[in-house]
């Protein structure tokens, strides 16, 4: 090997020394980036799953106050129809007109009616 071919081959191996040692430095700044883009990540993470709990937290007071509302109604439907069957079985009213007067809205129509007042229920409304 001649003098010449010498200074070319450390030539190409400084060069190719160079390029490495630059793609090398690139890695380790992207190695970098992606380890805060990591970091930042399971910081996110973290956070979402804290809401998560606290939304799933939320959601079972509410399905407990819905549940609570579902009872209440139910009492009160109770006893709308107990004082329903308890005023059926007492004497009618002596007053002017002796029955009360009510709007009855079933399909679409509304109609005029002189009977007792609305009950809760669906059988209620149907009954004329």
């Amino acid at each position: 090997m001649t003098g010449e071919e010498m200074e070319r081959a450390i030539e190409f191996l400084m060069n190719h020394h160079a390029q490495v040692s630059t793609d090398i430095s690139r890695l380790k700044e992207v190695q970098e980036q992606s380890s805060k883009d990591i970091i930042a990540l399971d910081e996110a993470q973290a956070q979402t799953s804290r809401d998560v709990q606290a939304l799933a937290s939320n959601m079972a007071g509410l399905t407990g106050v819905v549940v609570g509302l579902a009872d209440a109604v139910s009492r009160l439907e109770t006893q709308m129809e107990m004082r329903n069957s308890t005023s059926a079985k007492q004497p009618k009213a002596t007053s002017k007109r002796g029955w009360h007067e009510f709007f009855c809205i079933e399909s679409g129509q509304t109609e005029l009616r002189r009977d007792a007042p609305p009950r809760l229920d669906s059988k209620a409304a149907q009954s004329p």
